[in-house]
């Protein structure tokens, strides 16, 4: 992607406006200057309602407002041990900052790309207010960094630093305006994560394709057993196909058979160029070749590319 000199200039200056905003709103969090209150607002939907639903007792949603004129920010649902008792759950904090970290752009934005999550963000801080802790070394460290000197942006990671358009870095020059931390060694370090990512997941079958894999199958034992499938049959081609994460199994690319997991079974064979296909037998391999060899390209290039 490319951008003439002023869009790539109107980019950077949301990046700012957005950065700026989220940094406030951190040095608030941080220095506790906020309140949070239920919010007591129905929302339309809430005031038409004729028969309440009793069968859950209602999440509060509650709204946190800033002293200065930073904007108030609504339906903050927290975790809690318990609904409405405002204690929050360290597990829960702890699950969902681990859950995140395995999203490329929380971790290419840091800090305050989790200010834009409201849940897991204000859980975090009020946690960390109350008991001196997130549960998470890391992030003790980064919020207590932010507290020494709140006013000081450059202790805090750029939001775009880490992303392929961030800071003007595209243009062969970073923003002059942007007062936060610029870190090579841990865009280095991200970088080398999202590659290490890509070429382990390279080739492996999505849930969805697993799907489609299982229907095939019981399509193809109904069309040979002259006969619908019964229920032990479906439940055993699930198990094969659908169950597991992406890693549990794959498949061969020729004749699509699922690779066995029973202990001494032969693994598959991998493609070594592009590792993107799997196949069970090299007969397999020889007979898919002529198809195959029209889109395998060497790994490296896939990866990087992406």
């Amino acid at each position: 992607m490319k951008f003439d000199t002023k869009t790539a200039h109107d980019v950077a200056a949301a990046q700012q406006a957005l950065q700026a905003e989220r940094f406030r709103i951190l040095r608030a969090a941080v220095t506790k200057n906020y309140t949070l209150t239920e919010d007591t607002e129905k929302s339309g939907s809430e005031k038409d309602a004729q028969v309440p639903d009793v069968s859950e007792p209602p999440i509060p949603k509650l709204v946190v407002t800033f002293p200065d004129d930073l904007p108030t920010i609504k339906d903050v649902v927290l975790l809690e041990e318990e609904t409405g008792n405002r204690v929050i759950s360290a597990d829960s904090v702890a699950f969902n900052l681990e859950e995140l970290d395995e999203n490329e752009k929380f971790r290419e934005g840091g800090i305050l790309y989790l200010v834009g999550d409201s849940t897991v963000f204000w859980s975090m801080i009020q946690l960390w207010h109350e008991t001196g802790s997130t549960g998470l070394d890391e992030w003790d460290r980064l919020l207590a960094i932010t507290k020494e000197k709140p006013a000081d942006a450059s202790r805090v990671d750029c939001m775009f630093f880490s992303t392929p358009f961030g800071c003007l870095q595209h243009t062969g020059n970073l923003d002059p305006y942007c007062p936060f931390r610029h870190d090579v060694g841990r865009k280095k370090r991200l970088r080398e994560r999202v590659i290490a990512d890509r070429l382990a997941n390279l080739g492996l079958p999505t849930h969805e394709e697993r799907q489609r894999l299982a229907r095939k199958a019981l399509q193809k034992l109904e069309e040979f057993e002259k006969r619908k499938p019964n229920d032990d049959e479906i439940d055993t081609c699930y198990e094969l196909y659908v169950v597991g994460d992406n890693r549990a199994r794959v498949f061969c690319k020729q004749c699509e058979k699922p690779e066995p997991k029973a202990v001494g079974d032969e693994a598959f064979k991998r493609c070594k160029r592009c590792r993107n296909v799997w196949y069970c037998t090299a007969d397999c391999q020889k007979t898919d070749w002529k198809e195959h060899k029209r889109s395998c390209q060497p790994w490296e290039k896939v990866v990087y590319r992406e």
